[in-house]
Parts: structure tokens; sequence; C-alpha cells
């Protein structure tokens, strides 16, 4: 029987973007021949996430241990796997996979509410490590954390500019720093945020310098 830890994500950026930092920083492998199987599993999710299902991802990896990461499309749709976790935890064994932990990982202003949760389903299913990454302010920070370590962004002088322009207009916009990584995505990768993750990832090493990097790692080791 394979070993996985299931690793569950408010939002569909903050998988791709640990996703990206597992393939990129950890060296996991993207698993891609499981297609079937995980497929009928997220459309299991979709139902169970109804309120928003467009914003369900599954992802798989795979190096000494199995990683099944699923956004749940916001943090009111936590509690729709909690409540269901003993179908998806047989579901999963039937295929000859076992959940050991689950990890939980969102904004700060989702704290009381994963710690609410939190507190009944360890009791509920105490066999499993389950675990929380609750970031000390929101993924853009981390985001602008990871690219002023990887990329000297500075001596580009557009984006300067570009960056000047912003702080002046909006300088007391609470999606400021949206903006930037939305200025930085077009410059960089014009496709995705995945691949936009993927770009900011590939020069990346020290991970120990951010909190919720390095928290991840450690509860990925237990």
């Amino acid at each position: 029987m394979k070993t996985l830890k299931l690793i569950l994500f408010e939002g569909i950026n903050d998988l791709y973007f640990f996703c990206s930092f597992i393939k990129k920083v950890l060296n996991f492998i993207r698993k891609t021949d499981v297609k079937e199987y995980w497929e009928m599993l997220v459309n299991n999710f979709r139902r169970m996430l109804e309120s928003n299902p467009e914003e369900i991802r599954i992802e798989v990896l795979e190096k000494d241990i199995i990683l099944l990461l699923l956004s749940v499309g916001g943090k009111d749709n936590f509690r729709y796997i909690v409540n269901a976790f003993r179908p998806i935890y047989d579901k999963l064994r039937n295929n000859n996979f076992k959940i050991d932990s689950v990890i939980f990982v969102a904004d700060c202003d989702a704290k009381n509410h994963i710690e609410n949760l939190l507190e009944g389903f360890s009791k509920k299913v105490s066999q499993i490590k389950v675990n929380k990454i609750i970031y000390k302010n929101k993924l853009e920070d981390i985001i602008l954390e990871v690219i002023k370590s990887s990329m000297n962004i500075e001596k580009d002088e557009d984006l300067k500019t570009i960056f000047e322009i912003l702080e002046k207009k909006f300088y007391n916009d609470k999606y400021l720093k949206k903006r930037k990584i939305s200025i930085i995505h077009a410059f960089l990768s014009p496709r995705c945020y995945g691949q936009l993750f993927d770009e900011i990832f590939e020069k990346f090493k020290n991970y120990e310098g951010i909190y919720e990097l390095k928290l991840f790692v450690s509860l990925l080791k237990e």
C-alpha cells in the first residue's frame, strides 16, 4: 500500500504556488499516469464542493512519498472535505493508497475557521496526523518574498517605473501587492500563474528564510 499526504489549499493559486515549489525546489515529479482514477476523484470533489466547482484542482506529485494536492475553492469549503473524509479515505484505501497525514493551507483570515474545524477533525481521525499552515499575511506576500529572493527585478528599469506609478496611484489600496504580481506575471509569463510560479522557483533555493515554506518542508518530513 502506498502512503500519501493529502494537502488541502484554500484557493487554486495557493495550489499552483506550492506545486511549483514542490517540483522545482524539492524535486518531486508530477504524476501523469493516473489520469482516469484521479479524474474520477476530482469529479467526486466537485460534487462535494458544488458552490465553486471551477476552483477545484488536483495535482499528484511523487518522490519518496506521494502528495495529493487539492484546492477547495474557498475557506468555507474545507468543511465539506472534513465532513466527507471517511469516504475519501476509504476510496483511496480501496485503490491501494493510505493517507497518513492531512495538511490544511490557508490565508491568515481563515485562522479561526481552520482551528475550529481541526479541533473536531483531529479527534475523528486520531490515527492520522493533522496539521495546518496559516500564512502570516497573504499568499501575495509570500510570492513577493520569493520573487525578491530569486530575481533581481530592481535592475529592470521598466518594472521599477511601473511599480513607482502603482505605489503613487494606489498607495492606500489593499490590492497593491496583487497589482504588482499581475505586472510581474505579464512581464515574465504571459500564460498562467502556474508558469509564473515555475519561473520564480527556477532559481530559488533558500526556503529556510520564508516561514511558510520552511514549515511546509518540516511537515512533509513528519
